[in-house]
């Protein structure tokens, strides 16, 4: 499994790759900018994410105006629906209406921060990734 951390806060991001390092190859972005970079020149080098841990506020370039750009750009190359990367969006904000707004921009996880090993492992099995796991 390939994964991408995008995470401007450097306690968050080392936390999630030490959850991951077991079982992901995994890439750090540390702000939006950086993120929509390493998603096209992934996919333009045939080595796509599996998955994408996005933080919603970060500096530059917020999590919601990266998911759109993600999802814009893989319609552009013709991927669509379950072809496209799955995105775990890892937030501290909780609202129902940050939640919605999310699922709506095209995420198909949202984890409240502070979040678990436990947490992670249960929304990548849910989402089919850790059956790439030898």
């Amino acid at each position: 499994m390939r994964a991408l951390i995008v995470e401007d806060n450097f306690t968050n991001r080392k936390i999630l790759q030490r959850f991951l390092k077991d079982i992901s190859e995994t890439d750090i972005a540390v702000d939006g900018v950086e993120a929509v970079a390493a998603f096209k020149t992934a996919l333009d080098e045939k080595a796509p994410y599996d998955v994408i841990f996005l933080d919603i506020m970060m500096p530059n370039k917020d999590g919601m105006e990266v998911l759109r750009e993600i999802r814009q750009y893989e319609q552009e190359l013709g991927i669509m629906g379950l072809d496209g990367v799955k995105v775990i969006m890892t937030s501290a904000l909780e609202g129902n209406h940050d939640i919605l707004n999310a699922f709506k921009a095209g995420c198909e996880a949202y984890i409240v921060k502070p979040y678990t090993r436990s947490d992670i492992n249960s929304k990548l099995a849910e989402l089919g990734c850790l059956h790439e796991v030898s």
